[in-house]
């Protein structure tokens, strides 16, 4: 008698918490964006950040999760950020993971977002999580902390 076959569950993706959806990206990553995915919709997300007296520039403040600490991640990081002309930070956190904040264009913030989760960031990157904010303007320069 043929071994009955097992059908996987149907699941539904996995959660954050509040709600937020995490979805497969391009070469594998796992991408939240306030909830969207990076990509495509990206780009409606940083549209919907309002401008405010900054003249139409955001700020995004990224986690990154994978093998980023210790492979000159942060300085490659600023490096790209200050090519871009955004200004911020970049930081190791304790547990691991690298935290990103960069305020400027939304186009060099996009192009920014890409990088960190793209091939051409140094270490490993298992996921990016980005949040887009109105921008403040109280950033000058670019910071490794």
């Amino acid at each position: 008698m043929p071994a009955a076959r097992r059908q996987a569950p149907a699941t539904a993706p996995a959660s954050d918490r509040a709600g937020k959806c995490r979805r497969n990206g391009p070469l594998g990553l796992r991408y939240v964006c306030n909830g969207t995915t990076l990509g495509s919709d990206l780009d409606g997300r940083m549209g919907a950040a309002v401008p405010d007296a900054t003249g139409g520039s955001i700020r995004v403040v990224a986690l990154v999760r994978g093998l980023v600490q210790g492979v000159g991640f942060r300085y490659r990081t600023r490096s790209r950020a200050e090519a871009l002309g955004l200004s911020g930070w970049v930081r190791n956190l304790p547990d691991g993971r690298v935290e990103v904040v960069a305020e400027g264009d939304r186009a060099a913030c996009h192009d920014l977002t890409d990088w960190l989760g793209g091939p051409r960031a140094p270490g490993r990157v298992d996921a990016v999580v980005v949040r887009v904010e109105r921008a403040r303007g109280d950033l000058a320069g670019f910071a490794t902390g």
